[in-house]
């Protein structure tokens, strides 16, 4: 699973506000596999992904999805296991430490915070900064 997986931050934006959801994805092209994941622990929602080519031809792909509090219960549950996400599991986890009510300045200099770590996961993830 530690290089089948996504840690990351998704952020969403409104006119008025913006905020930053850590998520966790599973890709598989086994679907059986993720339903049992799911089944066992009863966290996420199951997605289809589309085609992946692969060395044997196009398999469909499937993701098992947590998403907000499920996403910080499964990272939290996983972080002692992992390898090569751990970095990307490391600064969610920070991020999530600094939640709680804060004053206008905190709130800024919190929100300036997490947009750095966001785009610390972009570039972990080989995608481009914007």
């Amino acid at each position: 699973m530690d290089g089948e997986e996504t840690i990351s931050v998704q952020r969403r934006i409104n006119k008025r506000w913006y905020c930053y959801d850590p998520y966790l994805a599973i890709a598989n092209s086994h679907f059986q596999v993720l339903d049992y994941i799911i089944g066992r622990i009863r966290l996420g929602s199951l997605r289809g992904k589309g085609n992946s080519k692969g060395h044997f031809g196009k398999k469909q792909m499937y993701s098992l999805w947590f998403s907000n509090r499920y996403a910080r219960t499964v990272i939290r549950a996983l972080y002692p296991y992992l390898i090569v996400k751990k970095p990307q599991a490391r600064l969610v986890l920070d991020m999530l430490k600094r939640g709680g009510t804060y004053s206008p300045q905190e709130e800024i200099r919190r929100k300036t915070q997490q947009e750095k770590t966001y785009q610390e996961l972009k570039i972990i993830h080989g995608r481009s900064v914007n």
